[in-house]
């Protein structure tokens, strides 16, 4: 933990219908509704280091806050 930060951390959202590829016809999207999220309500960019302002992704499913009321808006929309 990095101090002075607020750390979440949450399940990957459900997977959705894709394409059917040899019987499966889900499509796995990991964390990327979260990051999507992240980006459009806090600001920042997409990358192999997703990060904001004021927030970030440090990997499977745990983010990083420097408000914590940003942290508890991204848990109630995803926890």
């Amino acid at each position: 933990m990095t101090h002075g930060w607020h750390i979440a951390s949450v399940q990957a959202p459900p997977n959705v219908a894709g394409p059917d590829h040899r019987g499966w016809k889900v499509s796995y999207t990991g964390w990327n509704p979260c990051v999507n999220w992240c980006v459009a309500t806090f600001g920042g960019g997409i990358g192999a280091t997703s990060w904001g302002p004021n927030w970030r992704y440090v990997g499977e499913g745990v983010f990083e806050f420097k408000d914590d009321a940003d942290r508890l808006m991204f848990l109630l929309k995803w926890a």
